[in-house]
């Protein structure tokens, strides 16, 4: 005897067999094929010839899986799109003309803003980083062979690089407590960052100008060692 229930669970089995796994896309092709036998028994057909019918309507499942695979594909095509619309700052004119032109805000994504200002600030701070570890060391060497000490601003900045981690953390934590608090914070969110790492990038640059301009004034001396 012909069991519709049995018969539905071998074909969802056969689709993930062939490679339809999500039971979010097999629940919706269920729902589609419950819905053709319905349409189907209600004008007197038997279970057996409905599900038959109502199956060959969905399609071969290769066909399926490759209509499914294409729709992912698009849609995955379609969010990166948005994100990288919405990192150059274009604005998706797609998106506005199917919207009230009064409802769109003018707020940048919190992970667009985020992760611009990591993109910006990440040069700079590892050229720092590589300057303490390899250049620092050589630079110090060169000044007490002239007898000369390193400025006061690269002693402290070092001295605050020791605990870059720390300092990172406090940044990290004012942020989460901004975001979760703040109601006014995504309104000054983009401009803060910007101007922050602008800031950041500057002073970097100005302290790796101050370390050359340091070895080259205590460079000489190095020829007449002191005795």
């Amino acid at each position: 005897m012909f069991e519709l229930e049995q018969a539905i669970s071998d074909w969802r089995k056969e689709l993930r067999a062939r490679g339809i796994k999500a039971s979010e896309t097999l629940d919706e092709l269920e729902s589609h094929l419950r819905d053709d036998l319905e349409q189907e028994t209600g004008s007197g057909i038997g279970a057996r010839q409905a599900f038959d019918t109502a199956r060959a309507r969905m399609g071969k499942t290769c066909a399926l899986k490759t209509e499914f695979q294409k729709i992912r594909i698009t849609e995955l095509l379609q969010r990166v799109k948005r994100a990288l619309l919405t990192l150059a700052e274009i604005p998706n004119y797609h998106l506005i003309t199917n919207m009230n032109a009064s409802s769109i805000s003018n707020i940048e994504a919190r992970w667009a803003t985020y992760s611009k200002a990591a993109t910006f600030l990440a040069p700079s701070l590892i050229l720092w980083m590589v300057s303490c570890v390899f250049l620092t060391p050589k630079l110090k060497q060169i000044c007490d062979n002239a007898g000369l000490s390193l400025p006061a601003i690269l002693q402290f900045t070092l001295g605050a690089t020791s605990h870059f981690v720390l300092i990172s953390c406090a940044f990290l934590l004012s942020f989460v407590l901004l975001e979760w608090r703040s109601n006014k914070w995504p309104r000054y969110r983009r401009a803060t960052l910007g101007t922050g790492v602008f800031l950041v990038n500057a002073f970097v640059l100005l302290l790796i100008t101050l370390m050359v301009f340091s070895a080259l004034i205590a460079a000489p001396a190095m020829a007449h060692p002191v005795k």
